[in-house]
């Protein structure tokens, strides 16, 4: 398990569930606790399909390497 596999896991999960019918696009974020808050921020940070994150206790190390803080 490396950080861009888990990243990779999470955008490959979002896309999954975007392609149901029934999903709201404009409503759907993701949660994310400790390792799992890292990966929900760097998401989050990566795909503008994610429109709103939860971080609960997340282990946010230095990150600025996998992190675009554009608009």
């Amino acid at each position: 398990m490396t950080l861009p596999g888990e990243v990779s896991d999470a955008e490959r999960a979002l896309t999954f569930l975007l392609r149901r019918r029934n999903i709201d696009r404009e409503k759907v974020g993701v949660i994310g606790l400790s390792m799992g808050g890292r990966v929900a921020a760097i998401l989050s940070s990566k795909d503008r399909r994610v429109k709103f994150v939860i971080l609960y206790s997340p282990a946010l190390g230095p990150i600025e390497k996998h992190i675009s803080f554009t608009n």
